[in-house]
């Protein structure tokens, strides 16, 4: 059995994906491994921009203090509790890590376009999981 799935760059070329969700195939092992590693590099990515905000000052503080900035921060913590324990259902992992992924981008701000920072990493995870996804 399988689920199909779009993706939105890829519906523009028509072009929808076929992820195999029968239970316990190697395939969602694999799936599983690849999101565990995705969220290593999530966790670091997240570690990097705190310290990156924690360091920028707006209005005399750092903006790490900004009440919509600590909040997103949090909320990708929690996300990322919460993907380590979808690990065992991988596609779910896998969306939801993407979700946070770009949360993180959002918050290096315009650096978070540029090839050389720490979003480089998130960029690459996303890609993994689109081929790894299109192979199902």
């Amino acid at each position: 059995m399988g689920e199909v799935v779009h993706h939105r760059l890829a519906a523009a070329e028509g072009i929808v994906f076929l992820r195999d969700t029968s239970p316990g195939s190697p395939d969602q092992q694999l799936g599983s491994r690849l999101a565990a590693a995705r969220l290593g590099a999530t966790r670091r990515a997240l570690d990097a921009v705190v310290h990156r905000l924690g360091n920028r000052q707006s209005s005399g503080e750092p903006l790490l203090r900004r009440q919509l900035v600590t909040g997103s921060v949090a909320d990708t913590v929690a996300g990322i509790e919460l993907a380590r324990a979808m690990l065992n259902a991988p596609h779910e992992a896998h969306d939801l890590i993407t979700e946070l992924d770009e949360g993180i981008i959002m918050l290096f701000g315009g650096a978070g376009y540029i090839t050389d920072q720490p979003t480089r990493a998130l960029y690459v995870s996303a890609m993994i999981a689109n081929v790894w996804g299109a192979t199902q």
